[in-house]
């Protein structure tokens, strides 16, 4: 039939935008307008076929839930200064793949590591503390169950 199939393409930035009924009595339109609503809607067009991309702010906002890659730097039109452009990963393409983060929580507990930002020579300083929590929580336990 000649028909390709039906692809989405996404671009996301983080602002501050106007958004509203914009226009006159005789016609009215809900819409958004601003620097961020044109920053997403060039990204969308420099998206490829089932690509999301995202803007700087909107990767340093989000970097720690989501699997990013860096895409390509943008010269993008009606913006002076280039873009550098994120692609948001489908989390589901490689489950073989160990994630960039840990993110655990529970009442009292909290554990939130990210590996894409830790340097090597912090590693022996977050195993101390990983250690001394540990005993912590034995410690704790044996206590409880002593009746203390």
């Amino acid at each position: 039939m000649g028909f390709d199939g039906l692809y989405v393409r996404i671009g996301i930035t983080t602002g501050y935008c106007h958004v509203g009924n914009f226009g006159s009595s005789s016609r009215l339109n809900y819409t958004i307008i601003g620097r961020e609503a044109n920053r997403a809607a060039r990204l969308e067009q420099a998206a490829g076929n089932d690509e999301i991309l995202i803007s700087q702010a909107t990767y340093d906002y989000i970097c720690h839930d989501y699997q990013c890659k860096y895409a390509v730097s943008y010269k993008l039109k009606g913006f002076d200064d280039v873009i550098r452009a994120w692609q948001v990963l489908d989390p589901d393409a490689d489950k073989d793949e160990s994630s960039k983060w840990v993110d655990h929580t529970l009442p009292g507990f909290n554990l939130h590591l990210n590996f894409k930002d830790m340097k090597n020579y912090d590693y022996q300083e977050i195993r101390n503390r990983l250690n001394f929590a540990l005993e912590r929580i034995e410690k704790e336990e044996s206590d409880q169950m002593s009746g203390r």
